[in-house]
């Protein structure tokens, strides 16, 4: 289909135009925009949710270094201070005191200990805490694609409501030339009326055709505002910002594609990520059943006094040092690991499945989409021809009733129709855009 041709009289309504004619704001409370690749880019510059995902992507990279640190040993300083109240007692056999037979009670320790010393535990094997690192990458992963997904959405809301805008304040343009129109049909069947030429219906008629358009204006206004407020949130503008759309008006060579390309939904890549971390999870619940090694040393002295002072010469504090190592094998715990590997393997089905489901349902989408892209582009381009036609039709039928052709009641059905021309025109264009916006999504 030649696009060019036929698209470009729509395009004085709602001008599609270049990237590369970005526009800055002129201030905090202005904001002038010449294309829709404008909005999307400064809505991906400075809307606040996007923020947000952002700091959660950054949140979850640190989550990655925090997990990474069980890689390396833990290092810790003490230093205690123990005063004995009543020392501890033993009983010893008397042969030492020179009382055999009998036994001694005897009190060891000092009052007074004060120990301090460095103590570093390394775990050499923890298969446990690498899994968990691979569980934190995955979780980046997901971050990720959560933030790509937003953006997609974001981009497709401000073409969205960009091009509502534009539609919409254009509808008004228009109907306020209808409306002028319908005054002057108004005026005229006023004074025919009182000339008797014609009877209270027709006044009637002519009366209802001035309010039906004035309630048009009114909902077009009320879409066009809606429209802009849902821009300035998107783009993060203040609720006094004002947004001027340079576009709308200009005619360019610029056309819309009927053969678009469009890239795999970001929601597809949420998807995959979310299957590969099920994957991560099971394997982390397999690492339950492997031992858990560990090794930890420790380097201090101590000192022994009977009163409280604390003496920092080296010939007052003994050395008291040790290194240690500890397995864990995990032997049993009532099939609750067994149980819990079930249960991952069971989540990693239903993802597989899920994900299965949702690259059929993608695909399904994505031609629908495009094939409803296309017949709205021809939608748009014959509801256009009609209401060029009806337009012509009405300059006719007024030139008719003024040389006395036809009746007022065969021009008011005219108008009439032209204004369902009209209406029907803009509803698909409207519909247009809003496939377009979706693709533009997707590019």
């Amino acid at each position: 289909m030649k696009v060019k041709n036929h698209i470009l009289p729509l395009l004085f309504f709602c001008f599609y135009a270049f990237p590369t004619l970005a526009q800055q704001p002129d201030s905090l409370h202005q904001l002038k925009l010449q294309s829709v690749q404008v909005a999307i880019e400064f809505a991906l510059e400075n809307n606040p949710d996007l923020d947000v995902y952002n700091l959660n992507y950054q949140k979850a990279r640190k989550e990655v270094s925090i997990s990474k640190s069980s890689r390396y040993p833990t290092v810790s300083g003490t230093f205690t201070g123990q005063y004995n109240r009543d020392l501890p007692t033993s009983v010893l056999p008397g042969e030492i005191f020179g009382q055999p037979g009998q036994t001694i009670e005897t009190q060891f320790g000092q009052e007074y200990n004060f120990n301090t010393g460095v103590t570093i535990s390394k775990n050499i094997l923890d298969w446990q805490s690498r899994m968990k690192t691979k569980i934190a990458e995955a979780q980046v992963m997901i971050t990720e694609a959560e933030t790509d997904l937003y953006r997609q959405h974001l981009s497709e809301q401000v073409a969205f409501y960009y091009y509502t805008a534009i539609i919409t304040q254009k509808a008004i343009q228009i109907s306020e030339k209808d409306r002028s129109i319908a005054d002057s049909l108004l005026f005229l069947t006023r004074q025919n009326f009182e000339k008797g030429m014609v009877d209270r219906s027709a006044l009637n008629h002519a009366k209802i055709n001035v309010n039906n358009i004035a309630q048009s204006i009114s909902e077009s206004t009320s879409m066009y505002d809606q429209a802009v407020s849902s821009l300035k949130i998107l783009l993060g503008l203040e609720a006094n910002a004002d947004i001027h759309f340079e576009d709308q008006a200009a005619i360019t060579s610029a056309v819309l594609p009927d053969s678009p390309q469009i890239e795999a939904d970001k929601e597809l890549d949420l998807f995959i990520q979310q299957t590969d971390q099920t994957l991560v999870n099971v394997r982390l619940q397999k690492t339950a059943y492997l031992p858990k090694l560990s090794l930890t040393s420790y380097w201090g002295q101590q000192q022994f006094r009977d009163d409280f002072g604390l003496s920092f010469s080296d010939s007052d504090w003994n050395p008291y040092s040790y290194i240690g190592f500890s397995l864990s094998v995990p032997i049993f715990n009532g099939f609750a690991k067994r149980n819990q590997v079930n249960v991952a393997k069971i989540e990693r089905s239903i993802a597989q499945q899920n994900l299965q489901q949702v690259q059929i349902q993608s695909e399904i989408q994505d031609q629908l989409l495009l094939s409803n892209y296309r017949n709205s582009l021809s939608q748009v381009e014959s509801a256009y021809d009609t209401y060029q036609l009806w337009d012509q039709n009405r300059t006719l039928a007024l030139q008719k009733y003024e040389k006395g052709l036809i009746s007022l009641a065969d021009y008011f059905k005219t108008f009439e129709d032209y204004l369902k021309a009209e209406n029907n025109y803009l509803n698909t264009l409207s519909s247009m855009y809003s496939y377009y916006s979706t693709i533009i999504s997707r590019q």
